[in-house]
């Protein structure tokens, strides 16, 4: 086996699909790529993610996937959670669903991560909340055990019926560089069907949306080729 991969997918705010978003990575590597996950929940204040688990547990007609494994785990020592999971090497990746606006578990996480995925949604009263979330993420590199992490914002529940996710692109991007600061880094990848994301819950989908495109984006799995 590989040497385990720490991602995790969090920000300070909730409401933006990082629970979907990360349940959903967790369920295509698993069923699709059939690798191992340990996904920890560690939202201090709504633990979707070790929900969506057991009430897919409870449904008639789901077989949840012996492959993963979720755990709730919303304390500050997050980071020697994640140290023990990895020296085990019993799996591929260790996922992480950050939030609740505990900014202690967010770093304490990161500082053991891979990849950081900050879902956001496409409108103004979500993009202007980024910044907080992206300062704690720059204050969790710091102070690493792994040499860092690379971060990626996702704009999440876009309606391209709207200007609103070209609007939040340019604000993210063009619209910092011009005003001399660094643009975030975008995804092309979207999560666009908020309606689907939210049927997937407590089910074992076979329609894993943007979600593939997403991880061969960011190189946790290969491309396809054309």
């Amino acid at each position: 086996m590989a040497d385990t991969e720490v991602d995790i997918v969090g920000t300070l705010k909730g409401g933006v699909g990082k629970t979907r978003l990360a349940m959903m990575m967790a369920l295509y590597l698993v069923t699709v790529k059939k690798r191992s996950v340990y996904l920890i929940d560690g939202d201090t204040i709504s633990q979707t993610a070790y929900d969506w688990m057991k009430d897919a547990q409870r449904a008639p007609g789901v077989t949840w996937p012996e492959r993963l494994t979720v755990v709730r785990h919303p304390f500050e020592d997050i980071d020697e959670h994640i140290d023990t999971v990895v020296k085990k090497a019993d799996h591929d990746h260790v996922i992480g669903d950050i939030g609740g606006g505990n900014r202690a578990v967010f770093e304490a996480a990161l500082t053991r991560a891979k990849r950081l995925f900050v879902p956001v949604g496409a409108d103004p009263s979500e993009t202007r909340k980024l910044p907080a979330t992206w300062k704690s993420a720059r204050n969790a590199a710091a102070d690493s055990t792994v040499g860092g992490f690379a971060g990626y914002v996702v704009l999440s529940r876009t309606d391209h019926n709207t200007s609103l996710p070209r609007e939040a692109r340019d604000q993210l991007t063009v619209e910092r560089q011009a005003a001399g600061r660094e643009p975030y880094p975008l995804c092309d990848t979207e999560l666009v069907k908020r309606v689907a994301y939210q049927r997937a819950y407590a089910t074992v989908p076979r329609d894993f949306l943007d979600v593939p495109a997403l991880l061969a984006e960011v190189g946790v799995i290969e491309k396809e080729s054309a």
